[in-house]
Protein backbone atom coordinates (compact mmCIF):
# COMPACT_ATOMS: atom_id res chain seq x y z
CA UNK A 1 0.00 0.00 0.00
CA UNK A 2 3.04 2.02 0.67
CA UNK A 3 4.31 2.15 -2.64
CA UNK A 4 0.45 2.78 -4.51
CA UNK A 5 0.55 5.58 -2.27
CA UNK A 6 3.69 7.13 -2.81
CA UNK A 7 3.26 6.76 -6.72
CA UNK A 8 -0.38 8.33 -6.44
CA UNK A 9 1.35 11.39 -4.48
CA UNK A 10 4.16 11.42 -6.78
CA UNK A 11 1.74 11.66 -10.05
CA UNK A 12 -0.20 14.55 -7.68
CA UNK A 13 3.28 15.74 -7.74
CA UNK A 14 4.06 16.43 -11.43
CA UNK A 15 0.05 16.98 -12.61
CA UNK A 16 0.33 19.75 -10.18
CA UNK A 17 3.83 21.20 -10.95
CA UNK A 18 1.89 20.92 -14.76
CA UNK A 19 -0.71 23.30 -13.67
CA UNK A 20 1.55 25.50 -12.21
CA UNK A 21 3.32 25.80 -15.89
CA UNK A 22 0.19 25.52 -18.15
CA UNK A 23 -1.12 28.72 -15.97
CA UNK A 24 1.94 30.47 -15.58
CA UNK A 25 2.66 30.25 -19.69
CA UNK A 26 -1.13 30.13 -20.54
CA UNK A 27 -4.47 31.42 -21.17
CA UNK A 28 -6.90 30.13 -18.64
CA UNK A 29 -8.82 28.20 -21.54
CA UNK A 30 -5.52 26.94 -23.49
CA UNK A 31 -5.16 23.50 -24.27
CA UNK A 32 -1.97 22.61 -21.79
CA UNK A 33 -4.69 24.15 -18.86
CA UNK A 34 -7.31 22.26 -19.92
CA UNK A 35 -5.15 18.86 -19.51
CA UNK A 36 -3.32 19.65 -16.46
CA UNK A 37 -6.55 20.79 -14.72
CA UNK A 38 -8.15 17.52 -15.83
CA UNK A 39 -5.01 15.17 -14.87
CA UNK A 40 -4.76 16.66 -11.55
CA UNK A 41 -8.32 16.81 -10.57
CA UNK A 42 -8.28 12.61 -11.68
CA UNK A 43 -5.38 12.06 -9.67
CA UNK A 44 -7.23 14.09 -6.70
CA UNK A 45 -10.47 12.08 -7.10
CA UNK A 46 -8.02 8.92 -6.57
CA UNK A 47 -6.78 9.94 -3.45
CA UNK A 48 -10.21 11.02 -2.13
CA UNK A 49 -11.30 7.00 -2.17
CA UNK A 50 -7.93 6.25 -0.13
CA UNK A 51 -8.02 8.44 2.06
CA UNK A 52 -11.46 7.27 4.02
CA UNK A 53 -9.55 3.82 5.18
CA UNK A 54 -5.64 3.67 4.56
CA UNK A 55 -4.03 4.08 7.89
CA UNK A 56 -3.23 8.14 8.68
CA UNK A 57 0.77 7.61 8.62
CA UNK A 58 -0.19 6.22 4.82
CA UNK A 59 -2.06 9.54 4.50
CA UNK A 60 1.19 11.98 5.66
CA UNK A 61 3.44 9.83 3.60
CA UNK A 62 6.62 11.76 2.76
CA UNK A 63 6.85 14.69 5.19
CA UNK A 64 3.02 15.17 5.07
CA UNK A 65 3.32 16.23 0.99
CA UNK A 66 -0.60 15.63 0.56
CA UNK A 67 -1.53 18.24 3.36
CA UNK A 68 0.77 20.42 2.23
CA UNK A 69 0.27 20.25 -1.49
CA UNK A 70 -4.01 20.38 -0.40
CA UNK A 71 -3.24 23.53 1.18
CA UNK A 72 -1.93 25.32 -2.16
CA UNK A 73 -4.79 23.56 -4.16
CA UNK A 74 -8.02 24.98 -2.12
CA UNK A 75 -6.82 28.62 -3.37
CA UNK A 76 -7.06 26.78 -7.28
CA UNK A 77 -10.62 27.76 -8.44
CA UNK A 78 -10.33 24.54 -10.99
CA UNK A 79 -9.40 22.46 -8.46
CA UNK A 80 -10.39 23.25 -4.77
CA UNK A 81 -13.22 21.71 -5.13
CA UNK A 82 -11.83 18.01 -4.83
CA UNK A 83 -8.78 19.41 -2.54
CA UNK A 84 -11.31 20.65 -0.10
CA UNK A 85 -13.08 16.94 -0.27
CA UNK A 86 -10.07 15.09 0.82
CA UNK A 87 -9.29 17.27 3.96
CA UNK A 88 -13.00 16.93 5.09
CA UNK A 89 -12.20 13.36 5.21
CA UNK A 90 -9.10 13.17 6.23
CA UNK A 91 -10.47 15.68 9.51
CA UNK A 92 -13.86 13.96 9.79
CA UNK A 93 -12.13 10.00 10.28
CA UNK A 94 -12.96 8.58 13.60
CA UNK A 95 -9.42 7.01 14.03
CA UNK A 96 -7.00 8.95 16.32
CA UNK A 97 -3.45 9.44 15.33
CA UNK A 98 -1.92 12.08 17.48
CA UNK A 99 1.44 13.01 15.35
CA UNK A 100 -0.14 13.57 12.09
CA UNK A 101 -2.97 15.21 13.55
CA UNK A 102 -0.74 17.68 15.19
CA UNK A 103 1.06 18.22 11.94
CA UNK A 104 -2.89 19.40 10.26
CA UNK A 105 -3.02 22.08 12.77
CA UNK A 106 -0.26 23.83 11.27
CA UNK A 107 -0.64 27.51 10.95
CA UNK A 108 -0.46 26.96 6.91
CA UNK A 109 -3.58 25.00 7.04
CA UNK A 110 -5.57 27.73 9.33
CA UNK A 111 -4.32 30.37 6.69
CA UNK A 112 -5.06 28.56 3.71
CA UNK A 113 -8.86 27.20 4.66
CA UNK A 114 -9.65 31.01 6.39
CA UNK A 115 -8.41 32.23 2.85
CA UNK A 116 -10.26 29.95 0.87
CA UNK A 117 -13.24 30.50 2.53
CA UNK A 118 -13.01 34.46 2.92
CA UNK A 119 -12.32 34.30 -1.11
CA UNK A 120 -15.34 32.08 -1.76
CA UNK A 121 -17.72 33.79 -0.03
CA UNK A 122 -16.48 37.46 -1.70
CA UNK A 123 -17.22 35.77 -5.54
CA UNK A 124 -20.81 35.77 -6.29
CA UNK A 125 -23.29 33.60 -5.04
CA UNK A 126 -23.81 30.20 -6.95
CA UNK A 127 -23.99 26.79 -6.78
CA UNK A 128 -20.60 25.51 -7.33
CA UNK A 129 -19.01 28.10 -4.85
CA UNK A 130 -22.17 27.19 -2.70
CA UNK A 131 -20.73 22.93 -2.94
CA UNK A 132 -16.97 24.39 -1.69
CA UNK A 133 -17.95 26.16 1.29
CA UNK A 134 -19.93 23.29 2.78
CA UNK A 135 -16.87 20.97 1.72
CA UNK A 136 -14.41 23.78 3.66
CA UNK A 137 -16.69 24.24 6.54
CA UNK A 138 -16.79 20.39 7.15
CA UNK A 139 -13.07 20.76 7.03
CA UNK A 140 -13.37 23.59 9.74
CA UNK A 141 -15.63 21.58 12.02
CA UNK A 142 -14.11 18.09 11.79
CA UNK A 143 -10.70 20.06 12.87
CA UNK A 144 -12.66 21.05 15.91
CA UNK A 145 -13.57 17.72 17.21
CA UNK A 146 -10.06 16.36 16.37
CA UNK A 147 -8.41 18.90 18.71
CA UNK A 148 -10.61 18.68 21.37
CA UNK A 149 -10.06 15.00 21.46
CA UNK A 150 -6.48 15.59 21.32
CA UNK A 151 -7.05 18.22 24.19
CA UNK A 152 -9.03 16.20 26.48
CA UNK A 153 -6.39 13.18 26.10
CA UNK A 154 -3.33 15.24 26.64
CA UNK A 155 -4.98 16.37 29.90
CA UNK A 156 -5.45 12.96 30.83
CA UNK A 157 -2.01 11.87 30.85
CA UNK A 158 -1.44 14.44 32.62
CA UNK A 159 0.46 16.97 30.24
CA UNK A 160 -2.43 19.38 28.77
CA UNK A 161 -1.22 20.35 25.34
CA UNK A 162 -3.19 22.91 23.59
CA UNK A 163 -3.44 22.80 20.26
CA UNK A 164 -1.20 25.26 17.93
CA UNK A 165 -3.13 28.06 16.28
CA UNK A 166 -5.98 27.26 18.85
CA UNK A 167 -6.99 31.24 18.34
CA UNK A 168 -6.42 31.16 14.17
CA UNK A 169 -8.69 28.29 14.24
CA UNK A 170 -11.15 30.18 16.02
CA UNK A 171 -11.28 32.94 13.77
CA UNK A 172 -11.86 30.24 10.66
CA UNK A 173 -15.19 28.79 12.69
CA UNK A 174 -16.30 32.03 13.66
CA UNK A 175 -16.26 33.34 10.25
CA UNK A 176 -18.62 30.16 9.03
CA UNK A 177 -20.81 31.09 11.96
CA UNK A 178 -21.14 34.33 10.85
CA UNK A 179 -21.40 33.46 7.67
CA UNK A 180 -24.65 34.75 5.31
CA UNK A 181 -25.92 30.88 4.60
CA UNK A 182 -27.90 29.38 7.60
CA UNK A 183 -27.15 26.32 6.63
CA UNK A 184 -22.74 27.18 6.84
CA UNK A 185 -23.82 29.11 10.52
CA UNK A 186 -25.37 25.97 11.89
CA UNK A 187 -23.27 23.20 10.30
CA UNK A 188 -20.37 25.29 13.27
CA UNK A 189 -22.90 25.07 16.28
CA UNK A 190 -22.03 21.34 17.48
CA UNK A 191 -18.41 22.27 17.56
CA UNK A 192 -19.26 25.55 19.24
CA UNK A 193 -21.40 23.49 21.92
CA UNK A 194 -18.36 20.68 22.69
CA UNK A 195 -15.98 23.53 23.18
CA UNK A 196 -18.41 25.48 26.21
CA UNK A 197 -18.69 21.73 27.52
CA UNK A 198 -15.19 20.62 27.94
CA UNK A 199 -14.21 22.64 30.84
CA UNK A 200 -10.50 23.13 29.59
CA UNK A 201 -11.17 24.57 26.40
CA UNK A 202 -14.51 26.76 27.83
CA UNK A 203 -11.96 28.13 30.30
CA UNK A 204 -8.92 28.76 27.46
CA UNK A 205 -8.15 32.77 27.23
CA UNK A 206 -8.39 32.45 23.56
CA UNK A 207 -11.87 31.23 23.82
CA UNK A 208 -13.03 33.24 26.24
CA UNK A 209 -11.27 36.36 24.30
CA UNK A 210 -13.94 35.59 21.48
CA UNK A 211 -17.22 35.01 23.33
CA UNK A 212 -18.33 38.50 23.05
CA UNK A 213 -17.38 38.58 19.08
CA UNK A 214 -19.98 35.19 19.21
CA UNK A 215 -22.14 36.83 21.33
CA UNK A 216 -22.65 39.39 18.86
CA UNK A 217 -22.55 37.38 15.88
CA UNK A 218 -25.40 35.91 17.78
CA UNK A 219 -27.69 38.61 17.71
CA UNK A 220 -27.19 39.10 13.89
CA UNK A 221 -27.93 35.49 12.88
CA UNK A 222 -30.83 35.38 15.64
CA UNK A 223 -33.21 37.33 13.64
CA UNK A 224 -35.02 35.91 10.87
CA UNK A 225 -34.51 36.89 7.24
CA UNK A 226 -37.41 38.50 5.90
CA UNK A 227 -39.23 38.11 2.45
CA UNK A 228 -35.80 37.88 -0.08
CA UNK A 229 -38.32 39.43 -2.67
CA UNK A 230 -38.71 42.68 -0.99
CA UNK A 231 -35.33 42.36 1.18
CA UNK A 232 -32.24 41.49 -1.36
CA UNK A 233 -29.17 40.89 0.57
CA UNK A 234 -26.77 37.67 0.63
CA UNK A 235 -29.05 36.19 3.35
CA UNK A 236 -31.90 36.04 1.12
CA UNK A 237 -29.46 34.70 -1.78
CA UNK A 238 -28.76 31.60 -0.10
CA UNK A 239 -32.03 31.61 1.22
CA UNK A 240 -33.58 31.12 -1.92
CA UNK A 241 -31.06 28.38 -3.13
CA UNK A 242 -31.71 26.42 0.51
CA UNK A 243 -35.36 26.56 0.87
CA UNK A 244 -38.17 25.71 -1.52
CA UNK A 245 -40.97 27.86 0.76
CA UNK A 246 -40.85 29.98 3.24
CA UNK A 247 -42.82 27.09 5.59
CA UNK A 248 -39.62 25.17 4.92
CA UNK A 249 -36.87 28.07 5.90
CA UNK A 250 -38.93 28.77 8.85
CA UNK A 251 -39.28 25.23 10.40
CA UNK A 252 -35.56 24.86 10.05
CA UNK A 253 -35.05 28.60 11.28
CA UNK A 254 -36.76 27.46 14.42
CA UNK A 255 -34.56 24.85 15.13
CA UNK A 256 -31.42 26.43 13.95
CA UNK A 257 -32.32 29.42 16.61
CA UNK A 258 -32.90 27.56 19.49
CA UNK A 259 -29.36 25.57 19.14
CA UNK A 260 -28.05 29.43 19.16
CA UNK A 261 -29.83 30.20 22.08
CA UNK A 262 -28.69 27.17 23.95
CA UNK A 263 -25.47 28.28 23.42
CA UNK A 264 -25.99 31.64 24.80
CA UNK A 265 -27.14 29.58 28.00
CA UNK A 266 -23.89 27.95 27.84
CA UNK A 267 -21.97 31.29 27.72
CA UNK A 268 -24.02 32.86 30.35
CA UNK A 269 -22.92 30.07 32.68
CA UNK A 270 -18.76 30.77 31.66
CA UNK A 271 -19.38 34.26 31.75
CA UNK A 272 -22.96 35.55 32.83
CA UNK A 273 -22.01 39.19 33.68
CA UNK A 274 -21.09 39.43 29.54
CA UNK A 275 -23.95 38.10 28.43
CA UNK A 276 -25.56 40.33 30.15
CA UNK A 277 -23.75 43.55 29.04
CA UNK A 278 -24.52 42.61 25.47
CA UNK A 279 -28.33 41.95 25.85
CA UNK A 280 -28.47 45.50 28.11
CA UNK A 281 -26.61 46.94 24.41
CA UNK A 282 -28.65 45.15 22.37
CA UNK A 283 -31.67 46.40 24.27
CA UNK A 284 -30.88 49.84 24.33
CA UNK A 285 -30.17 50.23 20.91
CA UNK A 286 -32.84 48.84 19.71
CA UNK A 287 -35.12 50.89 21.99
CA UNK A 288 -33.25 53.96 20.54
CA UNK A 289 -33.93 53.32 17.02
CA UNK A 290 -37.37 54.62 15.01
CA UNK A 291 -39.29 51.86 13.73
CA UNK A 292 -38.47 50.48 10.64
CA UNK A 293 -41.51 49.00 8.33
CA UNK A 294 -41.17 46.08 4.92
CA UNK A 295 -40.77 48.23 2.12
CA UNK A 296 -43.48 49.80 0.75
CA UNK A 297 -46.12 49.03 4.28
CA UNK A 298 -47.32 51.94 6.89
CA UNK A 299 -47.66 49.34 9.13
CA UNK A 300 -45.67 47.04 10.89
CA UNK A 301 -46.03 43.47 9.50
CA UNK A 302 -44.38 39.92 9.94
CA UNK A 303 -41.74 40.80 7.68
CA UNK A 304 -40.50 44.56 8.94
CA UNK A 305 -37.29 44.86 10.60
CA UNK A 306 -38.18 46.26 13.64
CA UNK A 307 -40.41 43.43 14.30
CA UNK A 308 -37.93 40.60 13.44
CA UNK A 309 -35.13 42.58 15.73
CA UNK A 310 -37.49 42.63 18.68
CA UNK A 311 -38.50 39.23 17.85
CA UNK A 312 -34.55 37.78 18.39
CA UNK A 313 -34.00 40.28 20.94
CA UNK A 314 -36.66 38.64 23.34
CA UNK A 315 -35.39 35.30 22.99
CA UNK A 316 -32.13 36.29 23.62
CA UNK A 317 -32.74 38.07 26.80
CA UNK A 318 -34.38 35.02 27.98
CA UNK A 319 -31.08 33.38 27.36
CA UNK A 320 -28.27 35.73 28.17
CA UNK A 321 -29.62 37.04 31.56
CA UNK A 322 -31.13 34.17 33.92
CA UNK A 323 -27.97 33.34 35.50
CA UNK A 324 -26.56 36.76 35.59
CA UNK A 325 -29.45 37.95 37.99
CA UNK A 326 -28.91 34.71 40.08
CA UNK A 327 -25.26 35.63 40.42
CA UNK A 328 -22.78 36.66 43.71
CA UNK A 329 -22.69 40.46 42.21
CA UNK A 330 -26.05 41.05 39.84
CA UNK A 331 -26.01 44.50 38.21
CA UNK A 332 -28.97 45.45 39.92
CA UNK A 333 -28.54 49.10 38.95
CA UNK A 334 -27.98 48.26 35.41
CA UNK A 335 -31.07 46.50 35.55
CA UNK A 336 -33.17 49.33 37.27
CA UNK A 337 -32.25 51.77 34.63
CA UNK A 338 -32.85 49.43 31.68
CA UNK A 339 -36.51 48.47 33.34
CA UNK A 340 -36.90 52.67 33.33
CA UNK A 341 -36.16 52.84 29.53
CA UNK A 342 -38.65 50.00 28.53
CA UNK A 343 -41.29 51.69 30.60
CA UNK A 344 -40.99 55.20 29.14
CA UNK A 345 -40.18 53.96 25.60
CA UNK A 346 -42.26 55.56 22.87
CA UNK A 347 -42.25 54.28 19.45
CA UNK A 348 -41.00 56.77 16.62
CA UNK A 349 -41.40 56.25 12.94
CA UNK A 350 -38.54 56.31 10.40
CA UNK A 351 -39.48 59.46 7.72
Amino acid sequence: MKELLEFIYGMLKVHWEMYKQAKANSSANSPEMKVACKLTNATLETIAAFAEWVTLPMVFLNDGYLSQTLYELVMEKELRNNAAEILSIIFNRKDRDKQPLDFMFSKAAMIAILSAAQTASAEPVNEQNYIFLKKICRCVTGMGFQMTSLWETSEAEGEPKKPENFTEYLRALMAFTSHASVHLSQMTLATWSLFFRTPIIAEDPGLVEVLPIFLKVVTVQAQKVGDPSLLPSPKAEYFQMDFDSEDEFMSFFATYRSLFLELVRYVNGLQPLLTFQVAEAWLKQTLAEPLRYEPGKTVITNNSPSLLQWDALTTFMESAVPRTLRGVNPPIQEGEELLKQVIIYQTTIMK
